[in-house]
């Protein structure tokens, strides 16, 4: 279990950042780079929606024997 909090919790932070950069990217850029361009963020968004999910799921399974320990929600 100590791999699974540790591997959860030091993921955070990068795929907060990745997040971040995508929906900047977005949010600037959306209907400026072509359709294809539109595509690749969009699909890059869901992918790393999926990619939280997994880590909350590991972040939870960590969470078994230390259920005092909070989950620092990325949003």
């Amino acid at each position: 279990m100590n791999l699974a909090y540790t591997v959860s919790h030091e993921l955070q932070e990068p795929l907060r950042i990745v997040k971040t950069q995508l929906g900047l990217l977005s949010a600037r850029y959306r209907g400026k780079l072509g359709a294809d361009a539109d595509e690749f963020i969009s699909d890059t968004k869901t992918a790393s929606n999926t990619v939280e999910r997994m880590v909350d799921d590991l972040w939870e399974y960590a969470r078994i024997d230390r259920p005092h320990i909070r989950f620092h929600s990325l949003e």
